[in-house]
């Protein structure tokens, strides 16, 4: 007896045979596929992306292409495909959505992420154009590496510091009126001439054994920002003992110096990240002032203090309380006073500014460790400067103060 087929029976094999049309027609369903290698023997790639088909063997090839990033992105693009991520040595760019249907972790449509390092430490430098210009921003941070770096036996810095007959450039003159003017601002709690004194104590490019009263005596004789000038280029020093340290300012000024790369390539949304210190302009992906975290004054650096936001301003913060040295049971704060010759103590555990410029913010960030909390707070109020503290009560409770200025930018 023949029985009618029920609803469901009929739904199910309309199904069936357009799927067995789809597949002999050479149709497969998309999924996610991850491509993964090295080229040129060095450089890594992670390609993910959802197609039909394996496109390894064409990806490849657009390897091969002098701007791997975009030639990668045309031939996905071509190929139709809707969602993928590329990742070349550092530098990505993603598109769409991942496997679990959310954006792409670290990034966004059309944006551009750099990664990589310089004066000792990472950058992440994440902006928003059509064209990887990690080529560029690499060049102007070995530019200020150039300039800056006392470990860089070609720098500038190395040769005026070594007694060379050196003329600096334009960016080596800047930082240094910069560095000059803070230390005028601040009665010398910033000073890059503080170089023998950060070396003594065991932060510098050498470790010795702690220096003892006698030597710290000795080495005040020849630190001091008056001590040292520029004329017509040259570096004049009242004592041929005089260096200059400059890692207070460097990183700061690396995040000016990619912003003016960015600028002039008419990027109008980024972030430039380089070891903690931040500059942002525009908005971030989700139409918004970029959010960045301060951190709590702890070892563990994943823990957060406030949240704040910015654009088209400069963030620095200093502490001492991951960067010291332990002798005989006893710390050492990283931050000298170039004026006592002795490692800093005092209540303060972190000071963040946000300033027009990035190098700013970092060297007055720096000099408020030294000042301590009372004066830093003066020299905010004498200088219309924003910034952010937290300092340790009297029973050791972590406490904070705002000035009128920064309490604008604090989100939570």
């Amino acid at each position: 007896m023949k029985q009618r087929l029920k609803t469901w029976q009929v739904v199910f094999l309309g199904f069936l045979i357009v799927g067995t049309i789809y597949i002999l027609a050479g149709h497969e369903p998309e999924v996610y596929r991850t491509n993964e290698g090295c080229i040129a023997g060095s450089t890594t790639y992670n390609i993910e992306y959802k197609a039909s088909k394996d496109l390894h063997e064409e990806i490849k090839a657009a390897l091969l292409e002098e701007e791997v990033l975009q030639a990668v992105t045309k031939l996905l693009d071509e190929k139709g495909v809707k969602n993928y991520r590329i990742d070349v040595d550092g530098e990505s760019i993603a598109k769409g959505n991942d496997n679990q249907g959310k954006k792409w972790k670290n990034n966004t449509d059309g944006s551009i992420i750099n990664r990589g390092k310089i004066f000792g430490t990472t950058y992440n430098i994440k902006y928003r154009t059509t064209k990887n210009l990690h080529k560029e921003i690499k060049s102007a941070l070995v530019d200020v590496d150039n300039a800056l770096s006392m470990f860089n036996k070609h720098s500038i810095i190395r040769a005026f510091n070594e007694n060379r007959d050196t003329v600096a450039n334009e960016m080596f003159t800047n930082v240094f009126n910069l560095a000059q003017e803070v230390s005028a601002k601040t009665d010398g709690a910033f000073d890059i001439t503080v170089a023998p004194l950060v070396n003594a104590w065991g932060f510098g490019f050498k470790e010795d054994s702690l220096p003892d009263d006698k030597a710290v005596k000795e080495m005040l004789k020849y630190i001091g920002y008056r001590t040292v000038a520029l004329v017509d280029g040259k570096l004049v020093k009242e004592n041929k003992n005089t260096m200059l340290d400059c890692s207070a300012i460097a990183k700061g000024y690396g995040c000016d110096a990619v912003a003016r790369v960015l600028d002039d390539k008419g990027v109008k949304d980024y972030m430039i990240e380089i070891g903690g210190e931040v500059v942002t302009k525009g908005k971030n992906d989700k139409g918004t002032e970029w959010n960045i975290a301060i951190s709590k004054p702890t070892e563990d650096a994943t823990e957060h203090q406030i949240v704040i936001g910015i654009s088209g301003r400069g963030m620095a913060t200093s502490g001492n309380y991951r960067n010291y040295r332990e002798e005989n049971g006893k710390k050492f704060a990283h931050t000298i006073d170039p004026r006592t010759g002795y490692p800093v103590q005092h209540s303060l555990l972190s000071a963040t500014v946000v300033a027009e410029t990035c190098a700013k913010a970092d060297a007055y960030a720096t000099a408020f460790m030294t000042a301590g909390l009372d004066a830093a707070v003066e020299i905010c109020k004498e200088n219309d400067i924003e910034a952010y503290f937290i300092y340790a009560g009297e029973n050791g409770e972590m406490k904070t103060f705002a000035t009128d200025g920064f309490k604008k930018y604090i989100k939570q």
